[in-house]
């Protein structure tokens, strides 16, 4: 489940932080599906 953390939104399966809940959640949804993290979609998380 995605998580508001700081302002940022947290993939609830590998915790990277994103701006935007949707990007967010189609981390969490492409970790959980594959166990593993999209390039395409980690480049766009926040840093801190």
């Amino acid at each position: 489940m995605v998580k508001s953390a700081s302002g940022n939104f947290e993939c609830g399966a590998c915790g990277l932080r994103y701006a935007d809940e949707k990007i967010a959640e189609k981390c969490e949804a492409f970790c959980t599906e594959h166990n593993a993290c999209s390039l395409e979609i980690i480049r766009l998380a926040v840093k801190g």
